[in-house]
């Protein structure tokens, strides 16, 4: 991913960062869809919230390493199999 975006704007890390930064942002709303279909509205907004604040996510979205992707992939991966699960959709599940 860090080739793609060399090979598209130039080397730098200021677009990087910002890649990483919208990634942290769509993993706090992933967090949060994963926790409202496991354990309600509540649940779902606290989980967010968390997300959005810990000082972990904040910390690694700012470095140039693969630990905001891999959080991303796996929310992502998450949200996705329990929308499979949950419609009983193969295609999901897959």
């Amino acid at each position: 991913l860090l080739a793609a975006v060399y090979k598209v704007v130039g080397a730098g890390t200021l677009v990087p960062r910002l890649l990483q930064s919208l990634l942290g942002l769509v993993t706090a709303v992933l967090v949060g869809r994963i926790a409202r279909r496991t354990h309600g509205d509540d649940a779902a907004k606290l989980a967010a919230i968390l997300a959005a604040t810990f000082g972990m996510f904040i910390y690694f979205e700012a470095e140039i390493l693969t630990t905001a992707l891999g959080v991303f992939l796996v929310a992502a991966a998450t949200n996705l199999l329990l929308e499979g699960l949950l419609l009983a959709s193969r295609a999901r599940l897959a």
